[in-house]
C-alpha cells in the first residue's frame, strides 16, 4: 500500500514541478508527504532527507514562522526522534511549537 502511495505521490511531484515550479506551495505540500510516505515505510533516513530539503526551501519562499514551515519543522522532529536523535529532536520540536 505504502509503496504505491510512494509511486503515486511521486509523479504528482513530478507533474506539480513542471506546472508549478520547484518552489510552488503545491509542489511543496507533494514533497512534504513524499517525506511522510517514506517516513511511514519506515525509510527514516530518506525521509530526513526529503523532508530538510522541503524545510529549507519553505523557509526561503514561506517564511520561518509559516504554518506550513513549522509543520516540515515539527515532521523532521518527529524523524530525528525515531532516528533516535534526541537532542536534535527536541530543539526541532520547540522550534515548531512557535
Amino acid at each position: 500500500m505504502w509503496s504505491e502511495a510512494e509511486a503515486l505521490i511521486t509523479k504528482s511531484r513530478k507533474i506539480r514541478t513542471t506546472i508549478l515550479g520547484q518552489e510552488g506551495e503545491e509542489t511543496l505540500r507533494a514533497r512534504g508527504i513524499l517525506a511522510l510516505v517514506l517516513c511511514n515505510q519506515g525509510k527514516y533516513v530518506a525521509a530526513k532527507e526529503a523532508n530538510r530539503q522541503v524545510l529549507e526551501v519553505e523557509k526561503t519562499v514561506l517564511g520561518k514562522e509559516h504554518p506550513d514551515t513549522l509543520t516540515s519543522v515539527w515532521c523532521l522532529a518527529d524523524l530525528m526522534e525515531r532516528l533516535c536523535e534526541a537532542s536534535a529532536a527536541v530543539s526541532l520540536y520547540e522550534r515548531a511549537s512557535l
